[in-house]
C-alpha cells in the first residue's frame, strides 16, 4: 500500500512539475511582448516629464511660426487650445 502511495505522489509531482514548466515558458512569452510596450510608455513619460521641466523647448516652435507665418498664428492658437482641451478632458478621465 505505501508503495503505491508513493507512487501516485510521484506521478502527481511529475505532472505539477510539467505543468509548471508549461505556465513558466507561457508567461516568459507574455511577459517578453509586454516588454516592448512598458518601454515605449516609459519613453513617453519620460520626455513628458522632461517637457514639465522644461516647458522653454516649446516656445521655439511657436517663435518659429509667429516669425514664418503671422498669418496662420490665429489658427494655429485655435488648433492648440482645442488640442489642450482634449488633452485635459482624457487626463479628467484617467483621473476620475
Amino acid at each position: 500500500m505505501r508503495k503505491e502511495t508513493d507512487i501516485d505522489l510521484a506521478k502527481q509531482r511529475n505532472a505539477l512539475i510539467a505543468q509548471i514548466d508549461i505556465e513558466r515558458t507561457d508567461l516568459a512569452q507574455k511577459g517578453a511582448s509586454l516588454q516592448f510596450a512598458a518601454q515605449v510608455i516609459d519613453n513617453i513619460y519620460e520626455g513628458i516629464r522632461y517637457l514639465k521641466n522644461h516647458p522653454e523647448i516649446l516656445l521655439l516652435p511657436l517663435a518659429i511660426t509667429v516669425v514664418s507665418r503671422p498669418r496662420r498664428l490665429l489658427a494655429l492658437g485655435i488648433s492648440g487650445f482645442g488640442l489642450w482641451r482634449l488633452l485635459q478632458s482624457w487626463r479628467r478621465r484617467i483621473l476620475s
